[in-house]
């Protein structure tokens, strides 16, 4: 507006309630004032295309090279993060929730089928082999035996 004469004045008409020196503060404290448009430099095509990029990037290069790891990279840095689906929260998984008895709360309660005993890990019993002792002693040294040349 420094080429308009009287344009504050102009402005602090239309409001009403303010001077011209307010609505000139007014603006330029709040960094209203804007700049004029500078033009942007031309660039080549290269750099354009570059610059611009595609929406969702191609990855083009081969497996197992740094140019692949790069655009994997960018790939994944482009994708948008809301759309990460949990893989508990589909249905399927939803689906196949299940409770597991409380065997805390079911001992709490007047059931007489279940004691504390019941409730402790038990060895299970081996019905394979009898209730044998093994004999301490079956182990036989070189001085027990004679000598086969006496």
């Amino acid at each position: 507006p420094k080429h308009k004469a009287n344009y504050w004045a102009k402005v602090a008409r239309h409001v009403g309630t303010r001077s011209a020196e307010d609505c000139y503060n007014q603006h330029t404290f709040q960094g209203a004032s804007q700049s004029p448009a500078t033009k942007e430099k031309k660039r080549g095509k290269k750099q354009l295309e570059a610059a611009k990029g595609p929406e969702h990037p191609v990855i083009s290069a081969r497996v197992g090279t740094f140019r692949r790891k790069q655009q994997v990279r960018h790939f994944l840095e482009t994708m948008p993060k809301e759309n990460v689906e949990d893989v508990f929260s589909c249905t399927y998984m939803q689906n196949k929730r299940f409770q597991i008895p409380n065997t805390y709360e079911s001992h709490l309660s007047d059931d007489p089928d279940i004691t504390l005993r019941n409730l402790e890990p038990v060895t299970p019993m081996s019905t394979a082999f009898p209730d044998v002792k093994t004999p301490q002693c079956l182990h036989i040294t070189p001085g027990m035996m004679g000598s086969p040349n006496r």
